[in-house]
Parts: structure tokens; sequence; C-alpha cells
């Protein structure tokens, strides 16, 4: 049945809560106290009519850190027997963006699934959220630090004679040492931050991105790779080597790299690139769907 569209509820502070309506139902995920460590999160089902949805055979929660690839954890609720469906201890390792992605399987109805994304704060003495920078900016704040004090070390060193004098020598060359350090460290931030393309997928699993890629693959992927992406559709019979099992292979390589698969082709292989047939918003959405491909 066609799904209908989300509806997220965000709720300012803490616990964190999001609301999603999937084919008339609610599907609600609440994470608290949505910090670094210990969390428990709780799944609530209601159906069309309000009423608590309590015969689900199983609900899954799958955390992905999304600002670097820590791999992910998917985690099975319990139920309450009153619609609600816990699991307590989920950890959060990390503070920043997290995604959690919702499989909701009952033995009378379609799998829902749906997800949403949400910040896990670390918490100071003073209570205010930890702010890491990232890498290539520390690298610059410690280049550029040792860089400055090198500097004045060999000014310093000048009026004591410079390289002529033992005291100047002295002072002088662990100037130079601290600013070779710090243009060795400002050069690789530069690379970092200029260098290898950063992707991340700007679009949760919800229903809607499901929909639009579960229709980009039917459209462009399923001839070779199949209806069910076991690289058994009848044009791949022709190809060598045959197109890839995507049950098997997608849950092995994290979404930027199925991203630039389908834009930028795979050499040797059948699979060419579709970075000109398809917009990057469209092969986004057609990464979530083909991560929800199932034995």
């Amino acid at each position: 049945p066609r799904r209908s569209p989300p509806r997220q509820v965000s709720v300012p502070g803490l616990p964190r809560r999001s609301t999603y309506t999937v084919s008339g139902d609610t599907i609600q995920l609440e994470v608290s106290p949505g910090r670094v460590g210990s969390n428990d999160l709780t799944v609530t089902l209601s159906d069309r009519l309000g009423s608590p949805i309590s015969n689900a055979d199983e609900v899954l929660v799958r955390l992905v850190f999304l600002e670097s690839d820590l791999g992910d954890d998917t985690l099975t609720a319990t139920s309450l027997g009153d619609g609600r469906y816990v699991r307590e201890d989920a950890q959060l390792s990390i503070a920043g963006v997290w995604q959690a992605e919702l499989v909701v399987r009952r033995p009378d109805a379609f799998d829902a699934r749906t997800a949403f994304r949400f910040e896990a704060l670390a918490t100071g003495a003073a209570g205010s959220a930890a702010i890491s920078p990232s890498p290539e900016t520390a690298y610059l704040l410690l280049g550029a630090g040792l860089l400055v004090l090198g500097v004045l070390f060999v000014a310093a060193g000048l009026p004591l004679g410079g390289w002529f004098s033992r005291s100047g020598a002295g002072v002088m060359t662990p100037g130079l040492a601290g600013v070779a350090a710090g243009l060795l460290l400002l050069f690789n931030a530069q690379l970092g931050i200029g260098g290898d393309e950063v992707l991340q997928n700007p679009f949760p699993p919800t229903p809607d991105s499901l929909e639009t890629g579960a229709a980009t693959y039917i459209q462009v992927c399923q001839a070779c790779h199949g209806e069910g992406g076991r690289g058994d559709g009848p044009a791949g019979v022709a190809l060598g080597p045959p197109p890839a099992d995507l049950v098997v292979h997608v849950p092995l390589h994290p979404e930027a790299d199925l991203f630039r698969f389908i834009r930028d082709g795979i050499p040797g292989t059948g699979m060419a690139p579709l970075g000109g047939q398809l917009s990057e918003e469209q092969i986004w959405h057609v990464v979530n769907y083909i991560r929800t491909l199932e034995e």
C-alpha cells in the first residue's frame, strides 16, 4: 500500500522524541536521556484509530553515527504489552548526530520502516554541550600555535647571537623545529580540507525516501539486479562478471561507497556510471532503498 507522508514532531530539549505516520499507523521513538552513554529507546505504536498495536513480532532499531563511519548497532525492543516496545541500555558512544532506523514487523501488515535523526549531547560540568572540532580544524589550530611559538623562539634567539653563539643556537633550534612542525600540520590540514570527497546521506530512510528509491530502482536497476536485488535480472544474464547480489554486498559497504558505485560505476564490471542519468538526490534515495533488501 502507498505510504502516507511522514510527520516528524521535534520536541525541544531532552528526551529526544519523533513521531511518524506510516500507512495510517503512528510510530513514535523516544531516546532518553539523549546523551552520550546509556539510553533507553521507547517505540510506541498505534493504529489509525489511536489504539495501541501490541502484536508486533519484531521491533528493530538500528543506530548509526552519521559524522564518521563507526559501524552500526541493531537492537531489538521488547514489548510491554500496551503498544510500547522498549530497549534499555542502548549505548551512544560519541556526541554528535545519530540516525535511528526503525523496522516494525507484524503478522497482519506489511513491514513498516522509518527513521529520524537526533543529536546526542555530551554534558560538561556546567551543563553545556561539548563541542569537538573536526580533525582538520584541530590540525589547523595546533599547526598555527606551533608556528607562532617557533617564530617567537627564533626571534628570541637572534639577540643572543643567533647561530653564532651557543645560547642563541640553543633557543633557535627548538624554534625552527616548531616552525617546521607547524607548517607540516597546516599543510596536512589543507590536504584534509580540500582532499578526498566527503559524502553524507542527507536523507534519512523515511517511507517517502524508500518509496522514491524503490521507483528509481525499478526503472533503472531492476533489469540487471533483479526484483529482490539478487543479481538475477534478465538484462544481467549476458554481463561478465554478473551483477552483484545486493543482499550480500550492500551491508559490506558504507553509504558513501554505495553512492559512488552508483554515480561513478565500477571499472571492470557491467556497472556503468549513472551520475549523468540520476540526480544526487535520486541516488541517495536508491541507496536507502537497497539497504532494505533482505534475505
